[in-house]
């Protein structure tokens, strides 16, 4: 096979493992943000943080929240904020090293073998 070719055909192949692992762990980044509290389900965002922050300024002991089912949930505000606030950041972190891994990578092998 012509050098070129098969440089090409490799390089094709690692791109499509790279977004294969990219989209992995963006599940799992999304698997590792949700949050159970008192039989429901919540998804953190930036926006249900910035609620609960806001909420927590305010001086507010328990709010209601609509969870991903569309449940209404009653919470104690302070410990349900730092609850979710370290979840996230433990998430994000496990994200950022996972994928400064595959980015390294520079073959399928070690892509695929990043851990």
């Amino acid at each position: 096979m012509d050098d070129k070719l098969q440089k090409a055909l490799e390089f094709s192949n690692y791109l499509i493992t790279f977004n294969e692992q990219k989209t992995i762990l963006q599940e799992n980044f999304k698997d590792n943000i949700v949050y159970y509290y008192n039989g429901s389900k919540f998804t953190i965002t930036l926006e249900l943080l910035s609620y609960c922050k806001s909420c927590v300024d305010s001086n507010r002991h328990s709010e209601i929240l609509v969870d991903d089912n569309f449940i209404p949930c009653k919470i104690d505000v302070a410990p349900f904020y730092f609850s979710i606030l370290k979840i996230y950041k433990n998430a994000k972190e496990k994200y950022f090293d996972e994928y400064s891994k595959i980015i390294k990578s520079r073959t399928v092998n070690t892509i695929v073998d990043y851990e």
